[in-house]
């Protein structure tokens, strides 16, 4: 963060140095995304650090809020301050990164290990062990309730004595192995993390999911950049209600479209926690944005508030998936179960897919400029064509989920009918123990 705030304000001192030169500006906004790339994976891998799997959707959709308000904050500083010299629209933003990263710097702790605490991770791991020892303790005490009551049936006498001797063994041993069990889980743990070693790249990129959802963030985020680049300008050579707008209204309302993307956001996070399903989640974002981005195109002139609510509803369904994909979706791939529990691949997964949108983020601007030549017609073409094959990137996906709740339904199903006896099951291998 300092070190990308000092390249913006290095961009803003021009204005008072007087360079005209074409290649300190570009030398001055490639060091700035340098640094400012380092930054995403790094802020994804230790919020991951905090929540699990569980509600990391909404979590991290509440959180990922920060860059649709980044980017309404940073238009109002840049427009108030553009008066006073184009200057100032670069230093009072570089300011406040660099102010921004003093106190990350001192303040930010990076996992709950750094203050002794156990990470969610952890703590999931051994509720269910204590689960399983709690319902396995219990069901000890109901069979011997049963023997020294005389109610249990069809046992010997030889092999109701060694079950007796070996549930009391169990109940008096329990707290010991309880403790010896977190014990374990901790020296694990420990041993994890010492010998743990980061994962290649080319290894991350074999991480089942990882290059569909890189791929479907490249055309999610040329979309999202193309509006964030171009919307002013396209609002302000467009006619709405028969007039055009002024270059700060036009800013002004363009900052609408970040507002839904806030909500898009979360609603996404939301969404995918509930269903258990990402893949369906951001599909279905994509491909209702196709309709409404038409519908903005063909309408969006007819009246201000038809206007500012297409805007909305297409930052919402355009940043929904996008702020899904780089945030909860990279955690998860991050950890995948085929990592075999090492942390230190969550930055690395999260690098490739963002960085890949990255390259989407820089072609959609690009390709709008020669594009409005021809007629905003054919950027709207680009842009919904792009959106149909983000969603189409996520189609093995989605089929993966799908059979996935099948299967998850039908075994619900055989579960209930089953009428297994537990008690039973449970009272047989202490006969055969005898």
């Amino acid at each position: 963060m300092i070190g990308s705030g000092a390249f913006v304000c290095l961009f803003g001192m021009a204005y008072w140095w007087n360079i005209h030169v074409l290649w300190y500006f570009l030398f001055v906004q490639m060091m700035a995304g340098v640094f400012q790339s380092t930054g995403w994976p790094c802020v994804v891998a230790i919020v991951g650090n905090w929540f699990s799997n569980n509600k990391r959707g909404l979590i991290m959709g509440i959180w990922n809020a920060h860059t649709s308000v980044g980017n309404i904050v940073g238009s109002l500083v840049a427009a108030s301050a553009l008066q006073a010299g184009w200057g100032w629209s670069f230093i009072y933003p570089g300011l406040l990164i660099i102010s921004g990263g003093v106190l990350v710097f001192l303040f930010l702790v990076v996992e709950p290990a750094d203050l002794d605490l156990v990470s969610p991770h952890e703590a999931n791991a051994n509720r269910a062990i204590d689960s399983s020892n709690a319902q396995d303790l219990s069901e000890n005490r109901a069979l011997l309730a049963d023997y020294e009551s005389g109610t249990a049936s069809n046992v010997t006498e030889e092999a109701t004595v060694i079950g007796i001797e070996s549930i009391h063994s169990k109940l008096q041993d329990a707290p010991d192995a309880e403790s010896n069990v977190l014990h374990s889980a901790e020296d694990k743990t420990l041993d994890s993390q010492s010998i743990e070693a980061p994962v290649g790249f080319l290894e991350a990129w074999m991480i089942p999911g990882v290059i569909s959802f890189s791929f479907c963030l490249f055309f999610s985020k040329l979309v999202a950049y193309t509006f964030l680049d171009w919307l002013p300008y396209y609002i302000r050579n467009t006619k709405i209600a028969g007039q055009y707008l002024s270059n700060q209204t036009a800013g002004n309302l363009s900052t609408l479209f970040d507002l839904g993307g806030v909500v898009g956001g979360i609603l996404a996070g939301f969404i995918s926690d509930k269903s258990h399903a990402k893949a369906m989640t951001a599909a279905s974002f994509t491909y209702l944005t196709i309709p409404v981005l038409l519908l903005y195109r063909l309408f969006g002139g007819v009246s201000l508030y038809l206007n500012v609510g297409l805007m909305m509803l297409s930052g919402l369904l355009i940043n929904g998936p996008y702020a899904l994909i780089t945030t909860a979706v990279s955690a998860d791939l991050g950890t995948h179960g085929s990592l075999k529990g090492n942390a230190r691949a969550l930055a690395t997964v999260t690098a490739i897919i963002d960085g890949t949108g990255s390259f989407g983020a820089a072609l959609g601007p690009l390709l709008t400029g020669y594009l409005s030549l021809y007629g905003w017609d054919s950027v709207f073409a680009m842009l919904m064509l792009s959106v149909f094959l983000a969603g189409l990137l996520l189609t093995k996906l989605i089929r993966a989920e799908f059979k996935e709740k099948v299967e998850r339904s039908r075994n619900l199903k055989r579960q209930a009918s089953g009428g297994e006896d537990v008690a039973g099951s449970l009272r047989q291998p202490l006969i055969v123990a005898g």
